[in-house]
């Protein structure tokens, strides 16, 4: 109830002049994901932040209008945090799709997201958290978000390895360094204080019966499958196992697709 409140307040103290118009885009969405990750920070130069409350406040706003359709106002409660909705129609599949993204001259670095008004799949999440050290599964993600016409895609905003400061998370990493060190907070797939896993939350509670296909990459050795298939748990699903039959969809497709759930 508190947050409906603080909607009201916030929409009636927006200037006039922040309605008035909002961007268009044409193009090709894998392209368009493709530029965003080459230019996204890279490593080491700790230009991640976390966002604070008010900030994550006004970020839920902007989404629950999207939600609704209303991407002007959403427009209007981004431009607050330096972030706005583009409308991208991606000429490839003649689709229409709503991007938050952050401004050009904004340092908030919480990463690019996409909403499809439209779906086919309508409980599916694409999500790259490392589109730029898991080479290629920022673009794959944009990809298969495409065309399967899923409902959101999520791309993370720097290099994994990007901030000075660790995660909370435990167990520790090789991939930012020559020694194992605790994962840093830029690591999207390492962190619950982040817009991308607040963002997955705010997805949890209005997608109805959502799935997160998360995409991740590794240096493949001779001994490796190609693909690893994992729900994040050690435990066999009790009731549908879906990588399962995910698997006996990859023989049919496939036979000689080696992977390992």
């Amino acid at each position: 109830m508190l947050h409906n409140h603080f909607i009201i307040l916030l929409v009636f103290l927006l200037p006039f002049n922040s309605l008035l118009g909002q961007s268009a885009i044409a193009g090709d969405l894998v392209l368009y994901a493709d530029d965003f990750v080459g230019n996204i920070p890279g490593r080491d130069t700790d230009e991640y932040t976390d966002a604070d409350s008010l900030q994550k406040m006004i970020w839920q706003q902007g989404w629950e209008l999207i939600f609704h359709g209303k991407n002007l106002q959403a427009d209007s409660i981004f431009q607050m945090i330096e972030y706005e909705v583009i409308l991208f129609n991606d000429t490839t599949v003649d689709h229409d799709y709503v991007i938050v993204q952050k401004q050009s001259s904004s340092s908030n670095h919480w990463g690019l997201y996409a909403w499809n008004p439209l779906p086919c799949r309508s409980n599916m999440i694409l999500q790259a958290p490392h589109p730029r050290n898991d080479s290629n599964t920022g673009d794959q993600a944009a990809y298969v978000f495409r065309y399967i016409q899923a409902q959101a895609l999520m791309i993370a905003g720097t290099h994994r390895c990007n901030a000075m400061t660790n995660s909370s998370c435990s167990g520790t990493t090789q991939v930012c360094g020559d020694s194992p060190e605790p994962y840093k907070i830029s690591d999207l797939a390492h962190t619950v204080t982040s817009i991308f896993q607040f963002t997955t939350d705010i997805l949890l509670q209005h997608v109805s019966d959502p799935y997160f296909v998360q995409l991740h990459g590794f240096t493949k050795q001779a001994s490796d499958p190609y693909v690893i298939l994992s729900n994040s748990s050690k435990e066999i699903p009790p009731d549908i196992d879906y990588l399962s039959q995910l698997a006996d969809s990859l023989v049919l497709i496939d036979s000689v697709l080696t992977f390992k759930i």
